[in-house]
């Protein structure tokens, strides 16, 4: 490629003005090229030519560093983008921890720009938060007041959190119910001191004071566990497809029954791991995936901290198809979304910040230029 080209190409990439083609025979170019020591070279050389200006979206330093140190464009070659966007008048910036947004197509593309080839449609399981009794009472937990639910086992209860009694009353054993609507999360800690932190269209069941020689909530959803150790009282996280049994020890665990996937990721300690009849042992650092078509959890080795990203407002996307991504993004923002294009057949990886407003979540990856949006109402369409 010709110096003049390239120094174009790269930047329309800084301005955020690239098109797709151009972004694609960029980051070719550079990922396929073996003299490693030119590259660099060159790319050093380009950007000390560039002005800089602080309007821009991506700061020429930082738009280097990311292209010629980032090992994906010298092992092999791929439609690979460093995401760095900057909101215009907006204190939220899209956060890029994992190198940015990436997208490949794995199926046909239809040119049929009025032709649906996907939709992703999420269950709301309350539009309130609440608390569930199996006596009957039901509480909305955003109306209480400083005097509590008037429940002898539950100590502390406001808009953020519930914290359950560890004496626990024994005239009061009954189980509980907590659902989260769309858009929010909410912490609990249980009678033991495990503590739970729930994430949007979630519900989780569990005694409200633990007693006998098992503890066992059941989840269906998306929670991390921070449990507290207990020799010889197992604590065990019962889902649809799994059943996670630990003594004290960190995890995450989403398991959205419509789904019909389920994943455990461990972070610290020690966890086994049911599936029908096969059973695991994972450590930190591993994830298992068990879904309603097979019973044999597949484990892979991930960074852990990536599956609780959720609990600092982040999405985070490992190699996933767009229908499974788009998930996250519609049981927080409550929208629906469709595919055009053939868009159902990408992938995606990478993460971005949790925008208050969802336009300004996909107006950030609009501006990657590997998508369009548009709303009409509560569902999305996205196209190419």
């Amino acid at each position: 490629m010709e110096k003049r080209k390239l120094k174009q190409l790269l930047k329309a990439y800084q301005e955020g003005t690239i098109k797709k083609n151009d972004l694609i025979t960029l980051l070719d170019y550079i990922a396929i090229d073996k003299n490693e020591t030119q590259v660099d070279q060159l790319l050093a050389e380009l950007m000390e030519d560039m002005k800089e200006d602080p309007a821009l979206p991506v700061a020429s330093d930082r738009l280097y560093e990311r292209i010629v140190t980032h090992p994906q464009f010298r092992s092999k070659p791929g439609n690979v983008v460093r995401l760095y966007y900057r909101l215009a008048a907006a204190v939220a910036v899209l956060l890029v921890l994992i190198g940015g947004v990436w997208w490949y197509t794995t199926q046909y593309r239809n040119h049929d720009e009025n032709h649906y080839t996907a939709r992703t449609v999420t269950t709301k399981p309350t539009d309130k938060l609440l608390l569930k009794t199996s006596k009957g009472q039901i509480i909305e937990l955003d109306q209480l007041t400083p005097e509590g639910t008037g429940i002898p086992t539950i100590q502390f209860a406001d808009q953020e959190g519930l914290v359950y009694s560890e004496d626990g009353n024994e005239a009061m054993q009954e189980e509980h119910t907590i659902i989260t609507p769309k858009g929010r999360q909410y912490h609990i800690v249980l009678s033991d001191g495990t503590k739970v932190w729930l994430n949007s269209a979630t519900t989780i069941t569990f005694p409200a004071h633990f007693k006998g020689d098992l503890r066992e909530v059941e989840l269906d959803g998306e929670a991390y566990f921070e449990v507290k150790k207990a020799i010889d009282w197992p604590f065990t996280v019962q889902t649809y497809t799994q059943s996670i049994e630990v003594l004290g020890t960190h995890f995450n665990v989403n398991a959205y029954r419509e789904d019909d996937v389920a994943y455990t990721t461990l972070l610290e300690g020690k966890v086994r791991l049911s599936s029908g009849k096969n059973k695991i042992i994972l450590h930190p650092g591993q994830q298992a995936k068990s879904t309603t078509a097979s019973s044999v959890p597949e484990v892979r080795n991930m960074e852990a901290k990536d599956a609780i990203a959720w609990k600092d407002d982040m999405f985070i996307f490992n190699n996933e198809e767009i229908q499974q991504a788009m998930r996250q993004i519609s049981r927080w923002y409550d929208v629906e979304v469709v595919y055009r294009n053939g868009m159902e057949g990408k992938r995606i990886g990478g993460s971005v910040s949790r925008f208050e407003n969802i336009t300004e979540l996909m107006g950030a990856l609009q501006a990657t230029g590997l998508l369009h949006y548009e709303m009409k109402g509560g569902t999305i369409i996205i196209s190419e």
